[in-house]
């Protein structure tokens, strides 16, 4: 791949975050906070996550209707959605 056609990546993911709505910057945030703090790698693994707003953009995905993760207890086996 070429510098110009790595430039034009970076700037469309920097136009396509500086355009993401406030509502899903929170939301990444709170995700973020959910899997590295609360439900962390080494006591639960992630099953499910719902898909990013540039995926959903041009292409939306039903299951991102459901809840935004399904983690499952490496302890217990017992899964569930958050």
């Amino acid at each position: 791949m070429d510098i110009f056609s790595k430039i034009a990546r970076v700037a469309k993911v920097t136009i396509d975050e500086i355009n993401k709505p406030e509502s899903y910057v929170k939301g990444d945030s709170f995700e973020n906070y959910v899997r590295h703090r609360l439900f962390v790698k080494d006591r639960y693994d992630l099953i499910q996550k719902t898909h990013t707003f540039n995926t959903n953009k041009d292409d939306y995905i039903e299951n991102t209707k459901e809840p935004d993760f399904k983690f499952r207890s490496i302890k217990t086996g017992e899964e569930f959605f958050v």
